[in-house]
């Protein structure tokens, strides 16, 4: 038996799904379940949004693993295993963000049907119809100080601009559709002609922006796993897709999940 380890919020959790399909298909495990331990950003959205094999285990599990967790904390390493192992055997629980392109098989994962109101489906419709480009700018959480160490200062409004320029160079009649989660920032600062701003889909709404730039026909993304899995989920052929080469800030290098025709700057 192996039980998935689930946290973070739904970017990371997709992440953590494509592991645990990986496990269903490439590694001999007999019995697979999975655990939320984690109540951040909206709480357990994967299964809600998307169509899932997953098994959950009994919350008895979830108690097991929080003694463990604490026995790791304290330098005791139980029943959880951390590597990023290809197919990891030696413990119950196998715990981490496996954000690398061996276990990336996305069309493993799809979108149930997402009810969506007129707004929305106008906009998609706009999308289907003209040169879209998506830009997603990552702020909330990422200001805050633990994580703006990590995360912060990485996308900045120079980068922007010239991923706007990238783009522009391969689609002239570029339209560009803005989501972020300060949208009012967004607005004062990065001026862009032809956009639009998506500033409805807020709280538990605001996967239908992720679902919303699946359908554009470019992608500037953050350094965000939700931004990440709108570009990776695309429905149109062979998107632009541009990404920052620098994923973190301080220790942390790149993972490798980027396909080799995204352009990364």
């Amino acid at each position: 038996m192996k039980i998935v380890v689930f946290q973070g919020g739904l970017g990371n959790q997709l992440f953590q799904y494509a592991f645990y399909r990986y496990l269903e298909q490439q590694c001999d495990i007999k019995r697979l379940c999975y655990i939320f331990v984690e109540n951040a950003h909206n709480g357990f959205e994967v299964d809600k949004y998307f169509e899932t094999s997953l098994r959950p285990a009994n919350k008895l599990w979830t108690l097991l693993w929080w003694f463990s967790d604490k026995l790791h904390k304290r330098g005791i390493r139980f029943l959880t295993s951390y590597e990023d192992d290809e197919c990891p055997t030696a413990r119950l629980f196998v715990e981490g963000y496996w954000q690398h392109r061996r276990y990336l098989h996305p069309n493993l994962i799809r979108f149930k049907d997402i009810p969506l109101d007129n707004r929305n489906l106008e906009i998609i419709e706009q999308m289907k119809d003209c040169e879209s480009v998506s830009i997603h700018i990552r702020r909330g959480d990422y200001m805050l100080p633990y994580f703006h160490r990590i995360y912060g200062d990485v996308c900045t409004l120079a980068y922007y601009q010239k991923a706007i320029e990238v783009v522009r160079k391969q689609l002239p009649q570029a339209r560009f559709f803005i989501f972020s989660d300060d949208i009012e920032w967004t607005r004062n600062n990065l001026i862009v002609e032809r956009a639009v701003c998506i500033d409805w889909n807020v709280g538990e709404k605001s996967v239908i922006d992720m679902y919303m730039m699946t359908y554009c026909k470019a992608n500037i993304i953050a350094n965000s796993s939700f931004s990440y899995w709108g570009a990776r989920l695309n429905v149109n052929d062979h998107p632009l897709v541009v990404y920052p080469k620098k994923w973190f800030n301080a220790v942390f290098t790149a993972p490798d999940i980027f396909p080799n025709i995204w352009i990364g700057l």
